[in-house]
This record gives C-alpha cells, structure tokens and sequence, in this order.
C-alpha cells in the first residue's frame, strides 16, 4: 500500500471547500466536515467529506466528485 501525504481536518476541509466554491454547481456549499473511517480498508480513504448546504438544496454531485478527488490524493493526518 503506497502512503499517500496527510493534512489535517482544517487544511482537508480548506481545500474542498476552495475547489467547491470554484465551482458554479457547489454555490449553495457552505462548509465541508470532515469525518475519520474507524477501520479503513486497504486502498481507502481513511476520511470522508460531508457538505453543509445553504437552504434545502441538496449536495451537487460535484462536490462529492471533488472529495473523491481529494480523498484519492491525501490521508487524514
């Protein structure tokens, strides 16, 4: 299994959070909570992203692209 570099919640949540707000689809995002994964599997992020949204709209699809994205990229220090 290949290491991947770590950050901690804040700087995780920053970086989603800047990359939605780029993004005309995530306009309604208004924050990004970042949660551990107690027993991770082999390969798996050991962290997942959830979305606070601005009135009842749901969370776009890109935004949970874009965790994805960055999940693949770094572990929760």
């Amino acid at each position: 299994m290949t290491r991947k570099p770590t950050k901690t919640r804040d700087e995780l949540a920053a970086t989603i959070l800047a990359l939605t707000k780029a993004s005309s689809e995530c306009r309604a995002v208004s924050g990004v909570v970042i949660a551990p994964v107690l027993k991770p599997k082999q390969d798996h992020a050991n962290w997942h992203a959830a979305f606070t949204m601005r009135g009842k709209e749901s969370v776009p699809r890109t935004a949970w692209q874009i965790g994805s994205k960055i999940a693949d990229e770094f572990d929760l220090a």
